[in-house]
């Protein structure tokens, strides 16, 4: 795994449980990388990763997407953001800024506590370099 390869392990101190989900970009999507995102969470000692229903489908940014079809772009932000409440976990992870901020404004807008995490904010706090 290339994060051994560059010396990283989990850092085997006390991490409580922690439940997340994950939210599947559609730029990383398209090329096949899936697996790989979940596999690294999934090494995370303490990280409980649920997937939540449609994580695959897009969060409705899509580039200027949002921009030009505001109405139909907030219609498929609403189905991603009630599938994220309805994982039940405080925290949705994704590996796109773009992702994310549609993420937030979403569940900001639903009223959710839930937080928006990049991929790289979970692995740096929970990584240590041996």
């Amino acid at each position: 795994m290339l994060l051994q390869k560059l010396g990283l392990t989990p850092d085997q101190g006390a991490n409580p449980l922690q439940e997340i989900t994950y939210h599947d970009p559609c730029h990383l999507r398209s090329r096949g990388i899936v697996r790989q995102p979940r596999e690294l969470l999934r090494a995370v000692p303490g990280l409980n990763l649920v997937e939540m229903k449609n994580a695959d489908s897009c969060c409705g940014l899509g580039g200027t997407f949002t921009v030009h079809h505001y109405g139909t772009s907030m219609g498929i932000n609403a189905g991603k953001t009630a599938a994220i409440k309805s994982a039940g976990v405080p925290t949705v992870v994704t590996g796109c800024p773009g992702c994310m901020l549609q993420l937030s404004d979403g569940l900001h807008r639903a009223g959710s506590r839930v937080r928006v995490q990049h991929t790289l904010e979970i692995l740096a706090r929970n990584l240590s370099r041996r």
